[in-house]
């Protein structure tokens, strides 16, 4: 059996440059894929989502404010997430995959800087054959209130399931030796070690408050050195990410954390 925790970046299910969208033509895409890998394949998954234009812009704003999450932006920046939880799940189930919302904020804080999560519940409902959707979430801290990147959750599932392999569906073909939005001739690199890795990519947008694919790169080496194995595709490339799950060619870059 083939175990993935599966990450839709923000970027690939909202328009970050337009508070509060989400792209429906993308995500109907990613849900039926799912749906048909697994039904082909014999798979167990759990599933991931980043803030996007929801979660991201309502951070920024408060942190430019007021240099601290507080009171008023936890609020509302978790009832941001969970609006579009529902909205992801909707789109998962509709596709005919057994999704359930597990929301972060009930199942993990941060203690002593670090991200404190009890996952039992979502690998007990992944070995019922259902599909949890975690994503990045406002969480209670020790110290007031804090974010817990989607970037960290995967890796922390990942391993609570038994050491998965992590998906990272973005919005490029994966990992290039240039950045290909500015350089024609950027080169897919189609297999590397996670710290070989950060020498080509960079951080984020300015509304990215969680690090962008550096960020995931190195959060990888942080929980899964020895053990992880990750891959970087599309989610725009059709079928693509069927291909993927169902041990098929894929388009992509496969990172190793040797």
């Amino acid at each position: 059996m083939r175990r993935y925790v599966i990450k839709l970046g923000g970027s690939v299910i909202t328009d970050k440059d337009e508070p509060l969208s989400i792209n429906i033509p993308t995500l109907l895409g990613i849900g039926e894929e799912i749906a048909a890998a697994m039904r082909k394949t014999d798979l167990s998954l759990a599933i991931v989502h980043g803030g996007g234009s929801y979660g991201h812009p309502s951070v920024r704003e408060c942190l430019d404010r007021e240099g601290v999450i507080d009171e008023s932006c936890y609020v509302r920046t978790t009832y941001l997430m969970s609006e579009l939880s529902l909205m992801v799940t909707q789109v998962l189930i509709a596709a005919g995959i057994p999704a359930i919302t597990l929301s972060t904020r009930s199942v993990c804080a941060v203690k002593s800087g670090r991200p404190d999560c009890e996952l039992g519940i979502a690998a007990e409902m992944v070995g019922r054959g259902l599909v949890p959707v975690l994503f990045g979430d406002g969480v209670l801290s020790d110290d007031g209130y804090k974010v817990i990147s989607g970037d960290d959750i995967v890796w922390l599932l990942a391993k609570a399931m038994g050491d998965a392999e992590v998906v990272f569906v973005t919005d490029v073909d994966g990992i290039f030796d240039k950045d290909p939005r500015k350089s024609p001739d950027a080169r897919l690199i189609r297999e590397i070690s996670a710290s070989e890795a950060l020498g080509f990519v960079g951080g984020s947008g300015k509304t990215d408050v969680t690090g962008g694919m550096r960020s995931k790169l190195v959060k990888g080496l942080k929980h899964a050195r020895g053990w992880g194995r990750a891959y970087v595709v599309n989610g725009s490339r059709r079928w693509n990410l069927f291909n993927l799950l169902t041990g098929k060619p894929f388009i992509g870059t496969v990172v190793w954390y040797r």
